[in-house]
């Protein structure tokens, strides 16, 4: 019953139309000329190509709407799949720490003895297992030409600090004498679950007080930057970080 309703759907045109140029066409011979022949001759083929250009408009049709459905479902899956993406990094991030980052930063100490300091967590992910090695640039220059083991600790050491959480930071009791020099260079050398980055730290005493400048780096790119104000700078204005 359904295909009947179909097939009535589209032949009904084609039927009207095909009837109406047979008539039209048999009308304007004289009455008796009339027969069944003619009336097949014409209304046969003009029925039949209706019927062809009106089955076409339906196939053209049909397939446009196949096409913005499959264009939709594709649209679709692109956007599942991008999201199933973003949903599986995002998981991942959680487990090993993603790309974030922490650094070593704290108050200008009213002496040259720096004991009041943060480790501050940046990024969306937590971050397990740091560990850090501080290295005293100004002291390595020293010993860099009598690398023992003495002398290495004598300008670096470690640190564990353990899982940090997003959004926090941890107060850490150090003692990091600054004195009796204008300037200061650190790089600490940080290792988690989610891999290495370096932190730069520089010192400058400016006007009896020290002022510090920090970035965070992974793989040449930075994660964080701050420098405090009225922190020398360059000519150009960048911070001289090899300094």
């Amino acid at each position: 019953m359904q295909v009947m309703k179909q097939l009535l759907r589209e032949f009904l045109l084609p039927l009207a139309i095909a009837l109406a140029w047979t008539l039209y066409n048999v009308s304007e011979p004289p009455q008796g000329q009339w027969s069944v022949r003619t009336f097949v001759n014409v209304f046969g083929p003009s029925f039949f190509f209706v019927s062809w250009l009106s089955a076409q408009w339906h196939r053209v049709r049909k397939q446009q709407k196949v096409e913005a459905g499959l264009s939709g479902i594709e649209a679709s899956v692109k956007s599942t799949l991008h999201a199933l993406d973003e949903k599986t990094a995002d998981l991942v991030g959680y487990i090993s720490g993603g790309e974030s980052v922490c650094y070593l930063m704290g108050p200008n100490p009213e002496t040259d003895v720096w004991t009041q300091l943060l480790l501050v967590h940046v990024g969306r992910h937590p971050l397990y297992e740091v560990s850090a090695q501080i290295t005293d640039l100004d002291e390595f220059d020293k010993i860099k030409n009598n690398l023992t083991r003495e002398n290495l600790q004598r300008c670096e050491f470690q640190r564990n600090f353990g899982n940090l959480v997003v959004g926090h930071a941890r107060y850490l009791q150090e003692s990091i004498n600054l004195g009796p020099g204008n300037s200061r260079r650190f790089n600490i050398f940080y290792i988690g679950r989610n891999g290495s980055f370096t932190q730069l730290l520089r010192c400058q005493r400016v006007a009896g007080t020290w002022l510090f400048a920090t970035k965070v780096v992974r793989s040449d790119k930075t994660f964080f930057e701050r420098v405090a104000e009225g922190y020398p700078r360059k000519p150009d204005g960048s911070v001289d970080w090899d300094g």
